[in-house]
């Protein structure tokens, strides 16, 4: 089974899909809203085979956090990307990363990353932990929303309506519908 990446990103809207995106690739998450709940974490976890950083965090920012795994020796080992969205106003690449991303993320390379540092492919079942669950608490593939229910809050969250049709027979009917409706109108 691959390891755990751990999220350590504040906003909602940036972290959840990226979540989502790892966990349909088959591995399992650990997720922080911020440097010292990843540190928590850390310490009370098994240790994940990478950790994807935000640099731009409250409580404790990604710099701050990197500080102070550089005080854990059993933490020093663990690969650290980090994605910002600062990247041109960035005079200096902190040391203890071993990748930057640039915001908006390219899933391709991220997931890349993933299988560079966490091994494998994928596959394993979700294990997805939630800032407003205490460390340690697995979320498991029942409580995973259907690829349908994802893609749908995707698109809500860009502030786009989306219908979910159940069977394509369905949406063939609704579509067909539409387009009565819209010539008898005229």
């Amino acid at each position: 089974m691959p390891s755990a990446v751990l999220v350590v990103e504040d906003e909602e809207e940036i972290r959840d899909p990226l979540i989502d995106l790892i966990q349909m690739a088959g591995f399992p998450t650990l997720v922080a809203r911020n440097g010292r709940e990843a540190l928590e974490i850390l310490k009370t976890a098994p240790a994940p085979g990478m950790i994807l950083l935000d640099l731009m965090m409250p409580e404790m920012s990604g710099t701050e956090f990197l500080a102070a795994i550089q005080e854990h020796p059993e933490f020093q080992n663990i690969p650290v990307v980090i994605m910002t969205a600062w990247l041109k106003r960035m005079t200096e690449v902190p040391a203890r990363a071993n990748e930057v991303l640039p915001k908006p993320i390219d899933s391709g390379r991220l997931l890349e990353l993933i299988r560079r540092y966490c091994g494998g492919s994928g596959g394993g079942g979700p294990d997805r932990r939630r800032p407003d669950n205490p460390p340690g608490t697995p979320r498991g593939r029942r409580d995973r929303p259907e690829p349908r229910d994802m893609g749908r809050r995707l698109l809500h969250r860009s502030r786009y309506n989306a219908t979910v049709a159940v069977w394509s027979r369905a949406a063939n009917v609704s579509r067909r519908s539409r387009a009565h409706f819209a010539r008898a109108a005229r």
